[in-house]
């Protein structure tokens, strides 16, 4: 009982906490547009190319972007005010989304319309990122890091949730332009919520030094390397995401879209899925105690990622040789999808945890550098995943696809260092 008379008073603590919910609630708005947009634009372009490479090229350069990006947000994080730069980052968002928006209104229809937004997009959230993970830690106890990283990440599971299944709807009732409308909206709304917030800064005294960003950036790198765990977690896992970026990016839509015949209502059912299960993974992380025993979460999240991919090999094996149908396939998908979002929680959470107890006038550029090491391998991902689905059997491409996946998870769990963190 006592435990549980806890959690609710931190729970309270943190609803009471104007500025934590202000930055709460302008990143669910921001972040439901998100949803809605990205799952609008991919099947649009995946609908009028039918091609997995030019999805994935198209995904591949936001990422590429993101990466050139990071580490100049990563050290203006570190020396000008967060709040403003989120603030800057979400209306300039606003304002592109409603130009392109007019764009296409007035009949102009281009494919490198999205190009030209998904740069613009990243440069901003390459900016905007850094800014709002280093600004928690400076409003709320550190006591309560795990409870509000948990709330935090969970925006993107209710928003999921929601933008999901509005995203297939509304793709479908309004069009890509109506979605670019409502993510400009969604942005501008999150911008002005930002406003409000109270300039908080670190407690470190010591004032910037004019140095370079490179400069910076590789006194971060000294730094991440003394720490010998997280160095060691960043290489793994930059493995990791080259195997697991394009299962959900390229190989699901495509199964869907392609294999399946579905349409973007159904494969939406999947990332609601995901997002129910990340919430529950969150609310479990949320109930329990975190010390010392954060890598043991992370291996948990993998262990159960490599069985899910185990079990969806298995499933497209029993499909193309006819033993089930597309529906039993949609279900089974939906249910794998619960699972590999609670194990999701339970990998990302205790990570955003341990990073944020680093030096907190450090913290803007090296969450930025671990961010960037960790995604380097994401444009590659894409772009590999998007020419293997074009070249290949899919069966064939998800059988080396897991067991690659299994073969890094077995690597993490003999590397010893890990166990610092």
């Amino acid at each position: 009982m006592d435990g549980l008379a806890l959690n609710h008073q931190g729970q309270v603590s943190l609803f009471r906490n104007k500025n934590f919910m202000l930055l709460f609630y302008g990143k669910f708005v921001s972040q439901l547009g998100d949803v809605i947009y990205n799952i609008a634009v991919g099947w649009y372009i995946l609908s009028i190319t039918a091609s997995a490479i030019e999805t994935a090229v198209f995904m591949a350069l936001g990422a590429v972007v993101y990466l050139l990006a990071a580490p100049y947000g990563g050290v203006m994080a570190d020396k000008v005010s967060r709040k403003w730069l989120m603030v800057m980052t979400d209306l300039i968002r606003g304002g592109v989304m409603g130009i392109a928006c007019l764009i296409m209104f007035i009949g102009i229809e281009s494919i490198w319309i999205f190009y030209v937004l998904a740069i613009i997009l990243s440069v901003c959230g390459a900016l905007f990122v850094p800014a709002s993970n280093a600004l928690i830690p400076l409003l709320v106890k550190e006591e309560q890091l795990t409870k509000a990283n948990s709330m935090s990440a969970s925006i993107q599971s209710v928003t999921n949730i929601f933008g999901l299944i509005a995203g297939g709807v509304l793709y479908t009732m309004l069009g890509v332009v109506g979605v670019l409308m409502l993510n400009g909206l969604s942005y501008t709304l999150s911008g002005i919520s930002e406003m409000f917030i109270e300039d908080v800064q670190s407690s470190n005294n010591e004032k910037p030094q004019r140095s370079s960003v490179f400069r910076d950036f590789g006194e971060s790198m000294i730094y991440l390397k003394q720490k010998e765990g997280f160095y060691s977690l960043i290489l793994v896992f930059g493995l990791i995401n080259l195997l697991i970026t394009p299962v959900f990016a390229v190989y699901t839509p495509y199964i869907f879209n392609q294999i399946l015949k579905t349409d973007p209502l159904q494969y939406s059912f999947v990332g609601v899925a995901a997002a129910v299960g990340f919430l529950i993974g969150a609310g479990v992380l949320s109930a329990l105690k975190t010390s010392g025993v954060i890598h043991r979460k992370i291996k948990m999240g993998l262990l159960l990622l490599s069985m899910i991919f185990v079990f969806i090999l298995g499933l497209m094996i029993f499909y193309s040789s006819g033993f089930i149908e597309s529906s039993s396939v949609v279900t089974f998908f939906i249910v794998a999808a619960v699972i590999v979002g609670f194990s999701e929680a339970f990998i990302f959470i205790p990570v955003n945890v341990a990073v944020q107890k680093l030096p907190n006038h450090l913290l803007g550029r090296i969450s930025s550098l671990i961010q960037t090491l960790v995604m380097i391998s994401v444009p590659i991902g894409l772009v590999a995943g998007g020419v293997v689905t074009d070249l290949f059997d899919m069966t064939t491409v998800l059988l080396v696809t897991t067991g690659l996946f299994i073969l890094l998870t077995v690597s993490l769990f003999k590397v010893k260092s890990i166990s610092s963190i």
